[in-house]
């Protein structure tokens, strides 16, 4: 318990009920309590639902509560505790904690400060598929995420892929985490609560949107040549080993850049070279010694190179990268800022010391067995720019009585009034500056979050880097709601531009490499 107190951060102090099952609800409730949220999860009773490695990993930092709300006593233990709570998190179909009258309009009124998240499959006004059991798979199909997430699978006539991998629930955990920030940020100035409705499918598809934009965009007209169709296109004899390395070569051979592409290293590893802008180009160039013989053979970056002048750069690039070995290659041109990585296996990848150092991962061990999990998903720092230390403890049962003392010393306040309407998403995060200077695709996704919670967003960009290229236009998507701006820093009014403008802001957000 003393360890326990320990676990300390930003969210120190709020009481949290997570009703979640499978992974959606839990992982919310994980995220939370990993930043020192007091989270019980309330368990069903019998057999887990997830297997050892996934049921300690989302109960981390978490209590556990043994409640059948199939009854009334159990019912009746969750309304107490869901009337002190702060926030409730459930993931059922819609309906189902109306039946237990468990839900928002349950508790509204006792407790106006509660901030209620709903996690279902598919959105209480979908007449058509709410009713529906919202398995991972079920969710996949109706969202796309079998079919388009690669942008040449159909051209080429594969399959859809099919995966374990629970990106719905994946998707729906991260925009339910961000809504409940949002709505207790609302409630310090609004002084009342709100329930949310995340629709994991729906958050799957905010996901997968640059795949859809690709379809239906420019993308869609692009023709992939006779002779890579002959070579590449899916056949049923494949083994799956086969089918991925046509795609990936495909991928390559369509590729925006030439410099794009896999390539062999003197130690027999590979690394991955993705150049996405220009400078990255000029960088690359630079550090392999190439420009002479690029300028021998007239090529000209500033125009569309024939596919003879793009397999010759290809050709260049692999002979110098012969001449180093796939991790000196990586540090040298990463700390360029070139986007390179070496091929690891994950076992490779998850022992590298700066992954380990970093927090990425940690160790959890319940006296029986040790697994490695993800650490941090989010690190805050401390008034003295020192990291705020979480712990990752394994999940504790406790009973109902120690659950009501957990919750004794939370009383709503007299100032918190139910608002008889709920407040609209986009009152969340209304009167919040922001200064976006991200780019590419992770920054701009999270600034359009916050837009879309009201958020007034400004996106800053300096006057060489935007533009409207078939690539590139995928990013209108992401940078909806924002204004924005030109600021070249290099010059002296470009940096009183800047400096006004970080000013203004009360959150700047950006994704450069340090030191780049």
């Amino acid at each position: 318990m003393d360890k326990r107190d320990n676990n300390s951060g930003p969210l120190t102090g709020l009481k949290v009920i997570d009703f979640g099952h499978y992974y959606a609800g839990p992982m919310v409730g994980m995220l939370l309590a990993d930043q020192g949220a007091n989270v019980i999860r309330i368990v069903r009773p019998g057999k887990r639902e997830l297997t050892e490695q996934q049921y300690r990993l989302l109960n981390r930092n978490k209590k556990l509560l043994k409640l059948d709300l199939k009854t009334d006593k159990g019912r009746a233990r969750a309304l107490s505790l869901m009337k002190r709570a702060d926030v409730v998190v459930e993931n059922f179909r819609p309906g189902v904690m109306k039946r237990l009258q468990l839900d928002y309009a349950s508790v509204k009124e006792v407790n106006p400060g509660l901030v209620y998240l709903s996690l279902p499959g598919f959105s209480s006004t979908d007449k058509k598929r709410a009713h529906l059991q919202a398995w991972e798979g079920i969710m996949n199909a109706a969202s796309g995420a079998y079919t388009e997430m690669h942008w040449w699978r159909q051209k080429l006539g594969f399959p859809p892929l099919y995966t374990w991998v629970p990106l719905c629930s994946a998707h729906g955990s991260m925009q339910g985490a961000i809504a409940v920030l949002a709505a207790l940020n609302a409630r310090e100035s609004h002084g009342c609560g709100t329930v949310i409705e995340v629709p994991m499918v729906a958050a799957a598809l905010s996901g997968i949107t640059p795949m859809l934009f690709a379809h239906t965009s420019a993308l869609a007209s692009l023709t992939i040549p006779e002779k890579l169709k002959t070579s590449f296109s899916y056949s049923s004899d494949d083994s799956q080993a086969t089918q991925l390395a046509k795609l990936s070569q495909v991928t390559y051979a369509m590729a925006f850049s030439p410099f794009n592409n896999l390539y062999l290293c003197r130690d027999g590893r590979k690394i991955m070279i993705w150049v996405q802008n220009k400078k990255a180009g000029e960088c690359l160039r630079k550090i392999l010694n190439i420009d002479d013989q690029v300028q021998r053979e007239g090529i000209d970056f500033n125009a569309v190179l024939s596919a003879e002048q793009n397999q010759s750069v290809k050709q260049m690039v692999a002979s110098a990268l012969l001449s180093k070995t796939a991790e000196e290659w990586e540090t040298l041109l990463g700390d360029s800022g070139v986007a390179v990585a070496a091929i690891r296996t994950r076992d490779e990848w998850m022992a590298l010391a700066p992954m380990r150092k970093s927090g990425l991962f940690v160790t959890m061990d319940d006296g029986k067995s040790e697994i490695t999990v993800p650490g941090n998903f989010v690190d805050v720092n401390g008034p003295e720019d020192q990291s705020i230390n979480n712990v990752f403890l394994e999940a504790e049962f406790i009973d109902s009585s120690q659950a009501q003392n957990l919750f004794s010393q939370h009383v709503p306040s007299e100032a918190m009034q139910y608002s008889p309407s709920a407040l609209q998403k986009s009152d969340l995060l209304k009167g919040l500056k922001v200064l976006d200077l991200t780019n590419l695709v992770a920054g701009p996704t999270s600034t359009y979050t916050l837009a879309q919670y009201g958020a007034e967003v400004i996106k800053a960009d300096p006057p060489d880097t935007v533009n409207f290229s078939l690539v590139s236009s995928s990013m209108l998507e992401v940078n909806q709601g924002k204004r924005s701006i030109l600021t070249d820093v290099k010059t002296t009014r470009g940096r009183e531009i800047f400096r006004r403008l970080v000013n203004w802001a009360d959150v700047v957000v950006h994704n450069c490499i340090d030191g780049i």
